[in-house]
């Protein structure tokens, strides 16, 4: 049994390694001339300097820049990023400007960590403008006391106010804008063009990527360090927190014991992990960590720690065929035998 999970470790370790997220796409060069083929989907950071292209005749991978070609597009995803420059901190800057928006005014979106602006318009066919975001730590009084706290500038609630004046009835809701994000921005920019024109969509207003959730039903066997066994049939839900890292995921659920030696003294188990998806291909590896929560009589509960490897086989868009293994660790002051390997299969469905 050892020697079967360490080689389904191994096997999922090397699909990790050599998995690579290509997806159809087309790149727009600069004599407008268009290239059907795969694109690499990277991290926002990425996608915003480079564009790993690879043609449909062979497996030859170029890399572009932004100086290099128009821009491109993910088909499926219907993400386009426009190569375009804009003046950040007295100097120039050349990047893949993601489009949220399309309207009189326009939304872009570049992630960067090196500057104080991820989100950019542009009105009337103008340059880029940056929406300057950043926070400080400064020290207020309060109640009498100095005390530490993050003051965030204004200065993006400025430039939109700025560049929205001829609507002056949505500056309450540029003021309510705490902290800039995807649903918040655009639903400001949509909101502007529909009020500034009468003309709720333009273009076809590009939509940012929703939030991924999927709910999966399992069955997970469990095999102990004192030869005990014991098996699980449960639900999981996984939510994906971040649209800068599609990638990324928590995830919860609850497990009842169906069968096994310790069924009679535990029967709930809630897991809370994280997972990182290696690739988005049809095989989809993945990373996990977190902690079992066992409901107990007496205590209520006792948390343990578990780490493994998985993968998600794509069946249809929103079906898919979820394997993992995990190995969970009893830590002191807890009896060794919570040490485990377990092994869990089950559907998941996309929501």
């Amino acid at each position: 049994m050892r020697k079967i999970s360490l080689y389904f470790v191994f096997l999922i370790f090397s699909i990790n390694v050599f998995a690579q997220d290509f997806r159809p796409g087309k790149v727009i060069m600069l004599n407008n001339d268009t290239l059907e083929g795969f694109i690499k989907y990277q991290s926002d950071k990425r996608n915003g300097n480079e564009c790993l292209f690879r043609n449909l005749s062979n497996k030859t991978t170029n890399i572009y820049y932004p100086k290099d070609i128009k821009g491109y597009i993910f088909k499926n995803e219907k993400r386009t990023y426009q190569s375009d420059s804009v003046w950040v901190d007295n100097y120039m800057d050349f990047a893949f400007f993601e489009k949220l928006v399309l309207g009189k005014i326009n939304l872009f979106y570049w992630f960067t960590n090196e500057h104080n602006s991820d989100y950019y318009i542009q009105k009337e066919n103008s340059k880029l403008i940056p929406l300057p975001f950043s926070g400080k730590e400064r020290y207020v009084i309060k109640e009498n006391s100095k005390k530490l706290q993050t003051i965030f500038t204004t200065n993006n609630i400025d430039s939109l106010k700025k560049y929205m004046s001829d609507v002056p009835q949505i500056f309450p809701e540029i003021e309510k804008i705490n902290y800039p994000r995807h649903s918040t921005m655009i639903n400001l920019v949509e909101h502007y063009n529909y009020l500034s024109t009468g003309v709720k969509n333009k273009n076809d207003i590009i939509k940012a990527t929703k939030r991924q959730q999927f709910i999966c039903a399992g069955i997970e066997y469990s095999k102990y360090k004192t030869r005990w066994y014991e098996i699980w049939g449960g639900i999981k839900y996984s939510i994906n927190p971040s649209k800068k890292n599609e990638n990324f995921f928590i995830t919860t659920g609850v497990f009842y014991s169906l069968a096994g030696d310790l069924s009679d003294s535990i029967k709930i188990k809630i897991p809370l992990s994280v997972e990182y998806i290696f690739s988005q291909k049809k095989i989809q590896p993945y990373f996990i960590f977190g902690y079992n929560f066992y409901i107990y009589k007496e205590p209520p509960f006792i948390p343990v720690a578990f780490i493994g490897l998985g993968t998600n086989i794509k069946v249809k868009d929103n079906i898919h065929i979820n394997i993992s293994t995990t190995a969970q660790l009893g830590i002191l002051p807890l009896p060794q035998w919570y040490n485990s390997f377990n092994i869990l299969s089950g559907v998941k469905l996309k929501i």
